[in-house]
């Protein structure tokens, strides 16, 4: 008998541990809303993805060269296919080619992510300003009323310049808000 609540005992241990573990790695979906507050610079496609992906876009005080063509020309195709499925790309409607997203307009689309931490990070067209991007994190909580936002940190990768340097210029850009769905 011992033997028998002892196996059922383990047997239950183990169910509530899968349990846990599949709800732990089940995605959520949020609704994120980028706000461009900048009067006259537009917002290329916006990816966001997890923070463990951060190594795909960051290699040192630089970018990775999938990044690098996203600052560039605004086309994040090569940092989504090195990224993955953990990747979310979205497009607004402003400005030729009508992906941008204009002065003071916004942008809401879905994100699906177990992901504890994801970064936000999109080109800043460059008709005024060339080779900057922008970029924020957030840490998402189980605590909270799955409420979240952030201001859009800009920085130059100094590619004009030829330093090939990522420095942080000292304006925000725009803002992102985020609100967990389920």
């Amino acid at each position: 008998m011992n033997r028998l609540l002892t196996s059922l005992g383990a047997a239950a241990a183990l169910s509530l541990a899968a349990a846990t573990t599949a709800a732990a790695g089940m995605a959520n979906t949020y609704e994120v809303t980028v706000t461009n507050t900048n009067a006259e610079e537009l917002i290329a496609p916006v990816l966001v993805a997890s923070t463990a992906h951060d190594v795909d876009i960051f290699d040192g005080d630089y970018v990775t060269k999938e990044a690098e063509v996203q600052v560039l020309t605004g086309d994040p195709a090569m940092l989504a296919e090195r990224i993955g499925d953990g990747a979310t790309v979205a497009h607004g409607e402003d400005g030729p080619p009508g992906v941008l997203l204009g002065p003071g307009k916004t942008l809401t689309f879905e994100v699906m992510t177990s992901a504890p931490e994801i970064r936000v990070f999109a080109m800043v067209a460059p008709t005024v300003t060339k080779d900057h991007y922008l970029t924020t994190t957030f840490k998402f909580s189980d605590s909270g009323d799955g409420m979240y936002s952030a201001n859009l940190d800009r920085h130059d990768i100094g590619h004009d310049e030829e330093s090939m340097e990522d420095m942080m210029t000292d304006n925000a850009f725009g803002t992102v808000a985020i609100k967990k769905l389920n």
